[in-house]
């Protein structure tokens, strides 16, 4: 009885589809997951026919891929700069060291040279130095003040660029066996530098450097003069006939410069106008837009000077 009623079905369900198909021409509609099912099934098969070319392409990266990529950039920026870093602690130094050593060989000897550099040491390109220890055996003084043949030496060069290098060193330490102008003048010479700044010490040869000042304050010839010390102060001894007598010329820190005040004689002080005992004011005998003097004083100790100078540099 079941089975003959369930082929009654199929012989009406038979028989409503062939009368669909009369009145309805054309493919059957499908459930739709088979419909599903072939269009995913025709897609594998265009997709492994389609030449390498012209398959379709890659889904552009998502937000976390494209955030890695970025991370991994930084990481590698980061590196090359403290490699980058690294490598010019390295090599400025001593590259900055040959350079300031060849300037200095212009002028002196160099015993020996040691220079420091701060982080980053790029700075140093600039001149911004930590700290600079030099020691220098004999000094040229000629050449250091850019007289005589040191002219054709490119000593005046080397000059400049060294006071343009010392204003960027923040700690500096110059010392110098001997000092000599045509003969020695001086020795024991220490100059020290920390921030602006600067300290110097230096032990003088009286009889050498006296006909030097007397050059440079333009006294005639034959005039004799000698340099000593009195009450921490250095004088400078000048006797002529013109002058009546010995005068005494006190070399002083006043007004940011070396000044020089003179003593007369009487003769001269009455030449001058002046009561016995006045001394005129002090006048600058040193010039200098970079330096100035606060402290000059000088101490006998046998046959030699020490003079001791403090200052500041101005920029």
């Amino acid at each position: 009885m079941g089975s003959s009623l369930r082929a009654h079905r199929r012989r009406i369900a038979r028989k409503r589809n062939r009368d669909y198909q009369r009145l309805n021409p054309g493919p059957r509609p499908r459930p739709a997951r088979r419909a599903a099912i072939q269009h995913a099934g025709s897609q594998r098969t265009a997709r492994k026919a389609a030449p390498r070319g012209a398959r379709a392409t890659r889904a552009a990266p998502s937000g976390k891929t494209r955030l890695g990529r970025r991370r991994v950039a930084v990481i590698a920026g980061a590196a090359f700069l403290t490699l980058a870093a690294a490598a010019s602690q390295l090599a400025i130094p001593p590259l900055l060291t040959s350079k300031v050593r060849a300037k200095l060989q212009q002028i002196a000897t160099v015993r020996s040279l040691s220079i420091s550099c701060g982080f980053p040491a790029v700075r140093a390109l600039w001149g911004d130095l930590d700290n600079v220890q030099v020691h220098l055996g004999n000094v040229d003084a000629q050449r250091l003040t850019n007289g005589g043949a040191a002219e054709n030496s490119g000593s005046g060069d080397a000059k400049s660029s060294l006071s343009s290098m010392a204003s960027g060193v923040a700690d500096a330490t110059v010392q110098a066996d001997q000092v000599t102008l045509q003969r020695p003048v001086a020795q024991n010479l220490d100059l020290r530098k920390t921030g602006q700044h600067l300290r110097l010490s230096v032990v003088l040869e009286p009889a050498a450097i006296a006909p030097v000042l007397a050059s440079s304050l333009g006294l005639p010839a034959g005039t004799a003069v000698q340099l000593t010390a009195a009450q921490s102060d250095l004088v400078l001894l000048i006797s002529s006939p013109e002058f009546g007598g010995t005068i005494r010329l006190r070399l002083l820190a006043g007004n940011g410069t070396v000044e020089g005040q003179i003593q007369p004689t009487p003769e001269m002080a009455a030449q001058m106008g002046l009561p016995a005992g006045i001394s005129p004011l002090p006048q600058p005998v040193l010039h200098s837009k970079a330096i100035t003097i606060s402290q000059l004083t000088a101490t006998r100790h046998g046959s030699h000077l020490n003079l001791t100078a403090t200052g500041q540099l101005t920029h």
